[in-house]
């Protein structure tokens, strides 16, 4: 599943220069060195490097200068393909990108080292698929990858292994789609994982099992509650909110079993203005911004409505 971030969420993101009522925006493009205008992730490392992930080559911006890195295969230790998914810093300051088609990278970022883990047909301890929409780390340091196709991966880094969960509900042997866009991690360590037409599971890591979310598992067709979801966010209050295709944006309260639903209607200060979310994510003064395929920006501010 073809997925772009819009070049606005990109712009707001690198050159937010606030004043009382309006942005000043500056531009990075192909013309400036970008490897590609086709932008699919964008991450700020701890050291403050801004990361951007294409659909040809991964790219490194320190506020002046773009290094551009692409696979060579006459080097042994240079990025594995170049169609970037998503993008991970991990606590030990690894960056880890997913990959379309060839698997996942580690880039060590103190020796500029790259690490590539694909799937071998031969070898079970091997990414499950080289498909790779996700990634998240735990608390005790061992990563949880989204494989479009391939179903849940459990990597330790220290011992170099790999877990594989199928996407299946163990109570009625019952396989779900496994055709997987995200992951995001909750404060209970419960792992959501949305796909592209089955809605949102939850992944119980004590109990080993897939679970859809109750919203998603009532036998509606997928005209009334959108199962094609783009991606998923976690915000400061572990509500869930979740980017659909043609069924706006939903957010998930487990802790009080309260599920809302953002889409177009008739009262402006209630809806959004579009029913195809692409992502989202809060800013430090709890609005959030809310990037749409096809209708620029909308900002949903808690107290003071749309």
């Amino acid at each position: 599943m073809k997925k772009i971030k819009l070049l606005l969420f990109l712009i707001i993101l690198f050159y937010p220069v606030f004043s009382q009522n309006a942005f000043n925006f500056g531009q990075l493009t192909i013309g400036n060195g970008l490897s590609s205008g086709s932008i699919t992730c964008v991450l700020q490392d701890s050291e403050g490097f801004i990361w951007i992930g294409t659909e040809d080559g991964l790219n490194k911006y320190d506020g002046y200068e773009i290094i551009i890195y692409r696979h060579n295969p006459q080097l042994l230790n240079s990025i594995g393909g170049n169609s970037v998914r998503c993008l991970f810093e991990d606590s030990r300051n690894n960056l880890w990108i997913g990959l379309k088609g060839d698997g996942m990278c580690r880039l060590d970022l103190k020796t500029g080292q790259f690490t590539s883990f694909r799937h071998n047909k031969t070898n079970e301890n091997s990414i499950s698929y080289n498909d790779v929409s996700g990634i998240v780390e735990d608390k005790q340091g061992k990563l949880w990858i989204a494989v479009d196709r391939g179903g849940l991966d459990m990597f330790d880094p220290v011992a170099g292994t790999f877990v594989h969960y199928p996407i299946l509900d163990r109570r009625f042997n019952h396989s779900l789609n496994d055709a997987l866009t995200d992951i995001t991690l909750d404060r209970h360590g419960n792992i959501w994982l949305s796909s592209w037409g089955g809605g949102v599971y939850c992944f119980d890591v004590k109990d080993k099992n897939f679970l859809v979310h109750p919203y998603w598992e009532q036998e509606k067709t997928d005209e009334n509650v959108c199962k094609h979801i783009y991606s998923l966010y976690t915000d400061e209050k572990d509500i869930l909110w979740v980017s659909s295709t043609h069924g706006g944006l939903y957010s998930l309260n487990e802790a009080e079993k309260e599920y809302k639903q953002y889409t177009v209607c008739d009262k402006p200060n209630e809806c959004i203005t579009t029913r195809s979310v692409q992502s989202v994510c809060k800013d430090e003064n709890g609005n959030l911004w809310v990037a749409s395929i096809n209708e620029g920006v909308n900002i949903i501010n808690e107290k003071n409505g749309l």
